[in-house]
């Protein structure tokens, strides 16, 4: 069974306490419930000690779960740090796109449209497998360098007039045809269904992504075999209490509150989103597969591309337990302009940083802040917003 936290604990036996009372009872029979002595009742009142899982249930089955505020309920990374989180952002970026393209790569609909675009010499006395020639293509020290110099020189694989081949004076683009030959394979024009003469762009264009992914982010990438790759860790949370601050963009027209909350601890500033230059670093500038959404079956841009976010959107929670956890959403709300569309399609990212230190938030908050690249100081609103609501403001008296 799970554990019980101090926090549930306490608002369990809080729950108990009041439930028998209201029946006339006192907490000596409490103690007696719960199997344990009446005088150790108030103890776990304060958090000395934690109910186990089955008094837990005791409480529940007699007397229900005790309500909580509204809540928000997410998917969400957790982290116990700002810190943590800010060193943990480019390794969990990275699972995440490896992750995705592993599952594009190995999914039928992705190798169909390989398949079209290639076609396996008659000629050639290697294995009839496509894509073990992908693999054997993938494994050959000129395709890597044909990638290093696509990417480096910024070459666009969809050029607009017939100046492809032209593009690379030292013939790094060229002579990948060369090995595409090499292994048994040439391309196919996709609009007449002839052999190309070149490589036609949009297998390019494939191989370029998946050379990419091989070099970049995964040297055993192999068609041939499986390879078990976790996601990043979600967490089913409910996050409760007051919203003591919000921080979103000045253009952003929607509210990720609910329709019924104060918008006045809502404050707004320029957002740099420098925490997206990630995503252009690990394949160059240019989406070389953006034709494929277009195909039938693989129309989402989020199968094949790094996290590249329009909006950032801070929250700052102070919990019954006067504990403070940061929600930090980060979306394409330009696009899509309710949180539960969002939440539906997978078109946001969710990091939940839990318990605050209650000293040094103010620094942590401040920290995000820089990294969000807003451009506005929030510690001053902060402070306001937390001292209505009674939370802590370190260094501050209270008369």
């Amino acid at each position: 069974m799970v554990a019980v936290s101090k926090e549930e604990s306490m608002l369990l036996i809080q729950h108990a306490i009041s439930a028998y009372l209201n029946e006339g009872k006192n907490q000596k029979e409490l103690g007696e419930l719960l199997g344990i002595d009446g005088s150790r009742i108030s103890e776990a009142k304060i958090g000395k000690w934690k109910l186990s899982p089955s008094q837990r249930q005791v409480i529940i089955d007699n007397y229900g779960y005790p309500r909580r505020g509204k809540g928000q309920y997410i998917n969400a990374e957790i982290y116990n740090s700002v810190t943590e989180f800010l060193g943990d952002y480019e390794e969990s970026s990275n699972q995440r796109l490896k992750h995705k393209l592993y599952s594009f790569f190995r999914s039928e609909n992705f190798q169909r449209e390989l398949s079209f675009c290639v076609k396996r010499a008659a000629s050639s006395s290697k294995e009839s497998s496509l894509l073990y020639r992908i693999d054997e293509l993938l494994s050959l020290s000129e395709t890597k360098s044909w990638y290093e110099y696509i990417k480096e020189n910024n070459i666009n694989l969809y050029p607009s007039d017939s100046v492809f081949h032209r593009a690379s004076p030292d013939r790094k683009v060229e002579d990948i045809d060369v090995y595409v030959i090499q292994v048994g394979l040439s391309t196919i024009d996709t609009s007449t269904g002839f052999i190309a003469a070149n490589p036609y762009p949009e297998f390019m264009a494939i191989l370029y992504r998946m050379a990419g992914f091989k070099y970049e982010l995964m040297p055993e990438f192999c068609f041939d075999k499986n390879f078990d790759i976790e996601p990043v860790t979600l967490n089913e949370l409910v996050i409760t209490g007051d919203v003591v601050l919000e921080l979103r963009p000045n253009s952003d027209l929607y509210d990720v509150c609910d329709e019924d909350d104060d918008d006045s601890n809502i404050l707004r500033g320029q957002a740099s989103l420098p925490f997206n230059k990630l995503s252009a670093n690990l394949f160059g500038r240019h989406d070389f597969l953006y034709e494929l959404k277009n195909k039938p079956d693989m129309n989402s841009k989020s199968h094949y591309k790094p996290d590249n976010w329009s909006r950032i959107v801070l929250r700052l929670y102070l919990s019954e337990s006067m504990n403070y956890h940061l929600w930090i959403r980060l979306d394409n709300g330009n696009e899509i302009n309710t949180l539960r569309a969002i939440s539906r399609n997978g078109e946001v990212r969710n990091i939940v940083i839990k318990d605050l230190c209650r000293l040094d938030f103010l620094n942590e908050m401040e920290l995000i802040r820089k990294w969000c690249g807003y451009d506005c100081d929030m510690s001053a609103d902060l402070k306001h917003e937390l001292a209505k609501l009674g939370g802590y403001i370190p260094g501050a008296k209270v008369l």
